[in-house]
């Protein structure tokens, strides 16, 4: 709790959700982390799903009955699209984000890492491994 981040961002697939692939989340067929869960409680005003799955009514659906805030955002971002540009969208300078993602080229996107010329805020960024 440390950091006090504005935004809090979380990937689904492999990440907080147990999908692959972009499949949409079938609840007692597909887990959720319940650390990252926790996360989005701790920070549920300043948190969001970014997902590449199109599929975002199922999970607000699904996350909701695996017990995430209700209404927790859920943004589609589509390929070719940077993930960075909707996680800093709204940051002020000197604001923080946190980006959790199981894909090491979304935490080095240069949109993410600020190597874009983005001036609002600070990314830090955590790889999400999930070990069966």
């Amino acid at each position: 709790a440390r950091l006090g981040p504005a935004r809090v961002a979380l990937d689904f697939d492999r990440t907080l959700a147990t999908t692959r692939a972009g499949s949409e989340p079938v609840y007692g067929k597909h887990g959720c982390d319940e650390e990252l869960l926790a996360l989005l409680w701790t920070w549920r005003r300043a948190s969001l799903v970014l997902t590449r799955n199109r599929h975002t009514r199922a999970i607000r659906e699904f996350l909701e009955r695996h017990g995430a805030p209700p209404g927790i955002e859920v943004r589609h971002v589509k390929k070719g699209e940077a993930k960075g540009a909707a996680l800093r969208e709204g940051l002020r300078p000197g604001d923080t984000a946190l980006l959790v993602d199981d894909s090491i080229a979304e935490l080095v996107h240069p949109s993410v890492t600020g190597d874009c010329g983005a001036e609002a805020g600070e990314v830090h960024r955590v790889l999400f491994v999930r070990l069966l």
